[in-house]
């Protein structure tokens, strides 16, 4: 028997597609700011307000909006170390992932 069930978070697409959205905005910006940093176009300082005042923001309102447990491992990781190396603050802590797996035969 190959039945499977999908579970997800989601009441329907368009909430789906806004997470998407909302993650894909993420991810580009601290990518288009860091391209800036590594290019020469902003220095350290620059950088630093960037993180500050657009990206870092995005991700609180993203938490408020989704919670913790939905938030990207990637961006997990990318938000420790803005909060430890850039912000200097103490690094959020995430909640566990366990993965399940039940043998129904």
């Amino acid at each position: 028997m190959n039945d499977a069930i999908l579970m997800t978070p989601f009441v329907d697409v368009k909430e789906w597609r806004e997470y998407q959205e909302q993650v894909t905005q993420i991810n580009l910006v601290i990518t288009d700011t860091r391209n800036l940093l590594n290019a020469g176009i902003i220095n350290d300082k620059a950088y630093k307000s960037r993180v500050t005042c657009n990206w870092y923001p995005l991700v609180l309102q993203f938490v408020e909006q989704w919670g913790t447990e939905m938030v990207p491992f990637d961006v997990r990781w990318v938000v420790n170390d803005i909060e430890e190396n850039t912000l200097e603050i103490t690094q959020t802590s995430w909640p566990c992932h366990v993965l399940y797996r039940e043998n129904i035969v």
